[in-house]
């Protein structure tokens, strides 16, 4: 059993670190390529083709169209003669009239349309189509703050497990000394086998404790590796310390992109309520055509053109209208009440971030008393159970309490950096350029 143990600790010893890799530079790297910042700025692209969709109803739409007609009906042969330029006297003839034979129409025909006055829908949809590509861009700012959190976390997750192998493996070799003495104590007739036996059960869970320590490590590399687009087998060397934490950002007017999003909608929703209030209004528009048509494809044609002015207005579409005012109006109302509860949860989520961030350098110098004190207990214990004036549960106590303090002190350095993540990302200035990546 314990040959197995062994050959799993040296067969799930964590790769040695190849490719040094700062904080900034994941954070950098996740925010540059991450497939869910490309998607987002895909959608920030399609957004701003709107804006030219919109422009193009101030410009004239042409319309090209061609057909070809075979038919002996006795009024389409009429026209037709007629628009081709064909009619003769002999088409008067009663007989040919209503009986005439089957006769071609190719027609092509060119219109264009221009709105003259559509009292300003065009300019308004333009405005939306605007609104609609600041909220893409607002999106894709909170796609890199969200990705630059996620792969800043990472990287200190990836940290602190790292740092807790080598506490594993100082307790492991503490847990090894420790069944020597106690060994040598039972051979010298000072103590029963069961201390040995006590010992030995506290070293397997302190190689259980090294075994998962080296998983987690390796789990949160690849994470890390994933955000940051390495290969699959890439190791890094993390530069950025754990223990230095980097500068607090300043507190000031929150600049996250949700708050700017609730902007964006309470406007988004004032202009289609100004854009359904237009629906009352008429539109000027100007029509002109071009018409040719031929009993051949190319041969035996005729000509004409047309232009002409349109003036439409729905004075009554079933209060359809009103009811996408009254819509708008409640839609505006949402958006502005969506916003005031934004700006109340960030304010909680910045006063959270500073309270947590006090509490974790508080916990860092709380462990770090702990250590020296742990280690001044551990140091006299060891002498005690040396001497014969302690018993090895005393021993193995202090010997967990010390790993348990190291680790803690590993969790509340990993927690003041985590903390400092969170207060700038509350306040939505997290980036690869950030001084509390530093």
């Amino acid at each position: 059993m314990k040959s197995m143990i062994l050959m799993l600790l040296v067969s799930g010893a964590v790769l040695e670190a190849a490719d040094p890799l700062t904080l900034s530079e994941a954070v950098r790297r996740a925010v540059a390529s991450h497939p869910n910042v490309e998607s987002a700025r895909a959608m920030l692209r399609a957004s701003a083709e709107r804006i030219p969709e919109a422009r193009a109803g101030l410009l004239p739409k042409v319309d090209y169209q061609e057909s070809w007609v075979n038919s002996n009906n006795p009024v389409f042969v009429f026209g037709s003669l007629l628009t081709q330029r064909k009619f003769g006297a002999q088409n008067f003839a009663i007989d040919s009239l209503n009986r005439p034979d089957f006769l071609n129409n190719f027609q092509s025909l060119v219109s264009a349309e221009q709105v003259l006055w559509d009292a300003g829908r065009t300019r308004k949809a333009i405005e939306i189509a605007e609104t609609g590509r600041k909220a893409s861009q607002v999106g894709v700012r909170q796609i890199e703050l969200a990705m630059a959190s996620r792969t800043a976390r990472a990287y200190l997750d990836a940290q602190l497990t790292r740092a807790a192998v080598p506490v594993a493996e100082q307790a492991v070799k503490a847990a090894e000394a420790d069944l020597r003495q106690a060994e040598a104590v039972r051979d010298a007739g000072r103590s029963t086998a069961a201390d040995a036996l006590s010992v030995k059960v506290h070293l397997a869970g302190m190689q259980e404790q090294l075994l998962l320590r080296r998983a987690e490590a390796k789990i949160a590399e690849r994470v890390l590796g994933e955000l940051v687009g390495a290969a699959e087998d890439a190791s890094f060397e993390l530069t950025t310390s754990l223990s230095v934490a980097g500068k607090q950002t300043e507190a000031g007017l929150a600049e996250r992109p949700e708050l700017e999003q609730r902007r964006l909608q309470v406007d988004a929703a004032r202009q289609q309520g100004e854009m359904a209030r237009l629906a009352f209004l008429p539109q000027v528009g100007l029509r002109v055509g071009f018409e040719a048509d031929r009993q051949r494809f190319v041969t035996r044609a005729g000509a004409n053109w047309m232009a002409g002015v349109t003036f439409r207005w729905t004075p009554y579409a079933g209060g359809a209208d009103r009811a996408r005012v009254r819509m708008a109006v409640e839609t505006q109302r949402a958006a502005e009440a969506s916003e005031k509860a934004m700006q109340r949860q960030v304010k909680v989520e910045v006063m959270q971030a500073e309270t947590m961030l006090e509490a974790s350098r508080a916990r860092v110098e709380t462990a770090e008393s702990a250590i020296a004190a742990g280690e001044e207990s551990l140091r006299i214990t060891r002498d005690r159970y040396e001497a014969g004036l302690a018993n090895v549960t005393e021993l193995l106590r202090t010997e967990t309490a010390m790993t348990e303090a190291r680790l803690r002190l590993l969790i509340a350095q990993h927690g003041v950096r985590s903390a400092q993540l969170n207060h700038a990302a509350a306040l939505g200035k997290l980036g690869p350029d950030s001084e509390v990546l530093q």
